[in-house]
């Protein structure tokens, strides 16, 4: 007999005990996310919420002109001056395409402008 198995032979058992177990949890955590996407849905329907499709459409849009000035800038350079050149103009038009297609509106330009500020007075640029 296999130095392994021992006497009672319980390794033999163990694995099939382990996998009954490990069975259990993966079913019990399976309807654990079944019940938070039917309430997530539920209310989703209660309070009229719709899936901003549109607004990611826009956003892809945006991000896309965004990485193709970035990519028309930064060109095959890895001069890091260049490179910093080109991600600040791709972050400026993203904003600009943003604005444009009506995803930035005065809430979030407030939300923008502070944190900006906040961080210029951390960095130490700026008026504090």
């Amino acid at each position: 007999m296999p130095k392994f198995l021992g006497d009672n032979r319980e390794p033999l058992r163990t694995p099939r005990r382990e996998h009954q177990k490990q069975t259990r949890i993966t079913h019990a955590e399976t309807l654990e996310g079944l019940d938070h996407h039917v309430v997530f849905i539920g209310i989703a329907r209660i309070h009229r919420v719709a899936f901003p499709l549109a607004d990611l459409a826009k956003i892809a849009a945006a991000g896309t002109v965004a990485l193709v000035v970035t990519w028309s800038l930064a060109g095959d350079a890895h001069d890091l001056v260049r490179l910093g050149i080109a991600a600040t103009g791709g972050v400026g038009v993203f904003l600009v395409a943003a604005v444009a297609l009506r995803l930035i509106g005065p809430r979030e330009w407030d939300l923008i402008t502070t944190f900006m500020r906040r961080l210029a007075g951390r960095v130490g640029v700026g008026p504090s």
